[in-house]
């Protein structure tokens, strides 16, 4: 398994093929939209109106960037993620991943204490693993989708997880989709390895009146 990009088993035996193939990434590169997608774009892949739960603004060492949950397409995982970030988890860990026009990866605990080069990295999380969600999801994996990494073994998602820089539809029922990212993706574009969330914040919705 090759470290940095491939330690994690947490992501992508799949995709690696894609990840090596330098002259299909150049092209997928190039054609990569300069914004993430938007609502309306996840709506009109799941054909249905999608409930919107808790945003999650991250800042980093490069500026911010917001992504909003999906709770009905994965309530085990977005539970999990908000929890983890309203309790301060992910301030101060590292990109460990990058790989252009593909991914940015972060959410391993190890990196607070070791360069993303270490073996330590790469297979961390909370100690809390949740089931995987991408059976039946309606959501699809479009520029600036958010999924839960994963090891070989179905259940082994925690807390890391992945912005697609790219449309990856070969991700699709094969890593939970639990969020999109809304604003910011000129940040996501810019990070690099090593880079530093350093605090985020969680947004609850907005919950309508009841009428009188």
């Amino acid at each position: 398994m090759l470290k940095p990009l491939v330690t994690l088993t947490c992501l992508l035996a799949l995709a690696v093929p894609a990840i090596a193939d330098p002259a299909s990434q150049t092209a997928t590169a190039t054609a990569t939209p300069a914004n993430a997608a938007s609502i309306a774009d996840q709506e009109a892949a799941a054909g249905k109106v999608l409930f919107l739960g808790p945003r999650l603004t991250f800042e980093t060492d490069h500026g911010s960037f917001t992504l909003v949950t999906f709770p009905q397409e994965a309530p085990q995982t977005v539970a999990q993620i908000v929890k983890l970030a309203r309790g301060g988890f992910y301030d101060g860990l590292a990109f460990h991943r990058i790989v252009p026009g593909f991914v940015a990866q972060v959410g391993d605990p190890a990196t607070r204490h070791y360069p993303p080069s270490d073996p330590h990295v790469g297979n961390g999380g909370s100690g809390h693993p949740v089931p995987p969600e991408y059976d039946g999801q309606s959501v699809q994996f479009l520029t600036g989708t958010v999924g839960l990494a994963r090891g070989q073994a179905p259940n082994s998602g925690d807390s890391q997880f992945f912005v697609t820089l790219a449309p990856e539809p070969n991700l699709n029922d094969r890593y939970t989709i639990f969020g999109q990212v809304i604003r910011g993706m000129d940040t996501v574009r810019a990070l690099k390895v090593g880079d530093r969330i350093r605090h985020v914040s969680v947004t609850e919705p907005i919950k309508a009146s009841p009428s009188p």
